[in-house]
């Protein structure tokens, strides 16, 4: 029998560049933001001029460029001025007040046990060394609705950081979700008031244009066809405007053409591989939430096909505001759905998981 990877061959002529469909790509160009990339600049602007920055919360469904655009404002920002250092943290990794602190003091030199410090403490030697240093932190809290409860008072810590401690931060919050702020305590709202931009989903002209440019980068010429990049472009605008959909499709009919031994995606590629898209990115959704997140998508499923808002907050045995909360993330990330039962004050929220 012979080496199976000999077997195979070579990888053909599909990808020039398969990095390109990578999650963490950031192309030179953002197609279809060019007006939120420059108030993003605009915000940042005064860091090179040394002036107080404008904090941020970005907005939007998933899909629709958010974090793809920071980056790469960021980039532009390092290569401008020498005068910013940045701190991206995914609050999926780093959901609490003492592990978004200790990882900003990692970045400034500091190191943190992690055991044994109170966060105040962490706080304190923190301030004492951002007092030294002449650049200004640009802090990125993406996912940072994710940051619940008590946890949020790292809002405030950090918006608030001049008026209390004469020391300038930027802080950039993405979230899916638009009514974020109106779930945070007045005060922290009220800091974070300072600009609220929203990313509004992808048209499907908007799409085809972004997985057109993505492909010209990604694939050799002749590798696809016009009538692909349509269907790709078109499955993500039916499932919410979404362009990693659209992308990760173009990518994953690519590597369906290259199994079968063929230098060219066509329409058949992309239509064997759609409906394994939507699995795996709802697995990897599902993969990455946390304990009680987990816990609500249960008792939902074990509900069938509805399960009031009231039944729910009685199963978890957590506060209401708490599981209200996380409902609401569940919904924006797509895992479960919600339409109102009854009418006039008797109204309640019946959830279910999303097919």
């Amino acid at each position: 029998m012979g080496n199976v990877f000999r077997e195979l061959g070579n990888g053909g002529r599909i990808f020039k560049n398969e990095g390109a469909f990578a999650p963490d790509y950031i192309p030179q160009e953002i197609m279809e933001r060019e007006k939120e990339v420059k108030e993003l600049a605009f915000a940042l602007r005064p860091i090179s001029e040394k002036r107080r920055p404008q904090s941020i919360v970005v907005y939007g469904a998933p899909g629709t460029g958010k974090t793809c655009t920071v980056k790469h404002v960021l980039r532009e920002l390092s290569d401008y001025t020498s005068r910013c250092f940045i701190v991206y943290l995914n609050c999926w990794n780093y959901p609490s007040r003492f592990s978004i602190l200790s990882k900003i003091a990692e970045k400034v030199g500091i190191f943190v046990p992690r055991r044994g410090v109170a966060v105040d403490e962490v706080w304190a030697e923190l301030v004492g060394v951002l007092k030294q240093t002449e650049k200004v932190p640009v802090i990125v809290l993406d996912e940072a609705d994710v940051v619940a409860g008590d946890e949020q008072g790292i809002f405030y810590d950090l918006i608030r950081i001049k008026e209390n401690e004469g020391i300038d931060v930027e802080v950039i919050a993405i979230t899916n979700r638009g009514e974020m702020l109106a779930q945070l305590d007045t005060r922290i709202r009220s800091s974070l008031l300072q600009s609220f931009m929203e990313f509004k989903r992808y048209t499907p002209a908007e799409l085809k244009e972004i997985v057109r440019g993505r492909a010209k980068l990604g694939l050799f010429p002749g590798a696809y066809s016009e009538e692909v990049i349509g269907v790709c472009s078109g499955f993500g605008a039916k499932n919410g405007g979404d362009a990693r959909i659209a992308l990760n499709l173009l990518w994953l009919a690519g590597r369906n053409a290259e199994k079968e031994g063929r230098n060219e995606i066509i329409v058949d590629d992309v239509e064997t591989v759609k409906g394994g898209v939507l699995k795996s990115l709802k697995k990897e959704k599902i993969e990455s939430l946390g304990e009680l997140d987990r816990k609500i998508i249960k008792i939902i499923q074990e509900g069938g096909e509805g399960l009031k808002s009231g039944e729910i907050y009685g199963e978890i045995g957590k506060n209401e505001r708490t599981v209200r909360l996380h409902l609401g993330k569940l919904e924006s990330m797509g895992l479960i759905e919600s339409v109102f039962s009854g009418k006039g004050g008797g109204r309640t929220r019946v959830f279910k998981i999303r097919r």
